[in-house]
């Protein structure tokens, strides 16, 4: 059904192109060209909203075909909620060029949130029937675990630092933690970057016993998030702040169902929105940014960091840390660069995009010229 396939096509395209800018939108996914022309990055975003609303406007009740229902892992055929999932999709896209095309984005969030017909997504648009048997295990915990390569994911210690620091208890279903041992837990991270000596850093070889993200171990049921409920409420924090409402009440709730996600209870959850997490109502647009930005980024763990990615390239939040993590001074959730000396940018700058990779290079020659690491995103001010 074209509103299942615009939305998945534009979910997947929106994740290409903020990471490598031009993307092959429009012909990609058309099996007689194999060397498809690229699109810009902006004239991507553009499309992706004129395919989205294209998709949006079909009349479900003229459609013909085979009705989706267990065929499709996301909503079972519940074209209701593929209908939020598509607006909250233009939502994201809207706030994401917000510091390159204000007048755009400012517009486009006003008639989504003021237009009574438009709902967003209220649970998640997720793939979550994995069963736990081979091949049919999250892919995360499959391609790791049972590679054998399980502990080649550490935790850093900018994440945990900050769940300590905060005395945040998602540290703990955060984390593995091997049930032979004795309590109390131990904790160990892995300051960013540092798996070699980088002496010039004062840096001497990170630990090797860094703790490990639980989903390595025991996710092989954990769903795939396309777009979280978290997300899309954090989305609608922002917006509404944008048009000059509180998004506190969205705020509050994203952090509670991470929460819930995480088997912690709403008593906890809410003692925590309204003290360590507390929404700063009378702040400054500022301050309610970040603490919205800061909140998503420690909600999209492990899986959905790459959206954590592009929001600290659009809104530089969370902060950069003025010193390396091995300083007593060093203020957990601060991002840090890398202490290795094997970075492919230099120390003092952070990665901004994925260069295209060789076999695009090689076989199509509509592929445009291969930019730097740090060449920042058209979206990216």
């Amino acid at each position: 059904m074209k509103k299942i396939a615009t939305t998945l096509y534009v979910q997947a395209s929106q994740i290409m192109t903020d990471f490598y800018g031009d993307i092959p939108y429009e012909e990609g996914c058309n099996p007689t060209i194999l060397t498809p022309k690229f699109n810009t990055g902006q004239e991507v975003y553009e499309l992706m909203i004129k395919d989205l609303d294209d998709a949006l406007s079909k009349d479900l009740k003229v459609s013909k075909g085979a009705v989706p229902g267990k065929d499709d892992f996301i909503f079972l055929g519940n074209m209701t909620l593929w209908k939020k999932f598509a607006n909250t999709l233009k939502l994201k896209i809207y706030i994401r060029q917000s510091e390159k095309n204000k007048a755009i984005s400012d517009s486009g969030i006003a008639s989504l949130l003021n237009d009574p017909n438009v709902s967003f997504l209220d649970t998640d648009a997720a793939e979550s029937n994995f069963t736990g048997s081979p091949n049919y295990e999250n892919p995360l915990f499959e391609f790791n675990y049972k590679l054998n390569t399980r502990t080649n994911i550490r935790m850093s210690r900018t994440l945990g630092q900050f769940l300590t620091d905060k005395a945040d208890p998602r540290k703990d279903p955060f984390i593995y933690w091997n049930p032979a041992n004795t309590s109390p837990k131990a904790y160990v991270f892995q300051d960013q970057g540092n798996y070699d000596v980088n002496s010039s850093l004062g840096y001497a070889k990170g630990p090797t016993n860094s703790s490990i993200p639980a989903v390595i171990y025991d996710g092989a049921k954990k769903p795939v998030y396309l777009l979280s409920l978290e997300e899309s409420l954090f989305l609608q924090a922002e917006a509404l702040e944008r048009i000059g409402l509180s998004g506190k009440t969205k705020y509050d709730a994203a952090i509670v169902e991470n929460f819930r996600k995480n088997g912690i209870n709403s008593t906890t959850a809410n003692s925590f929105i309204s003290g360590t997490y507390a929404y700063p109502e009378t702040g400054t647009f500022d301050e309610k940014l970040e603490a919205i930005i800061v909140q998503k980024w420690v909600a999209s763990f492990p899986e959905n960091g790459f959206e954590a990615f592009f929001e600290k390239n659009r809104t530089d939040y969370p902060r950069t840390s003025p010193v390396a993590q091995n300083i007593s001074s060093y203020v957990g959730g601060q991002f840090a660069f890398s202490a290795s000396p094997d970075v492919v940018v230099p120390y003092g700058t952070f990665p901004k995009r994925i260069p295209y990779p060789l076999s695009e290079r090689n076989y199509n020659p509509n592929t445009p010229e291969l930019q730097a690491a740090t060449v920042k995103i058209w979206w990216n001010k």
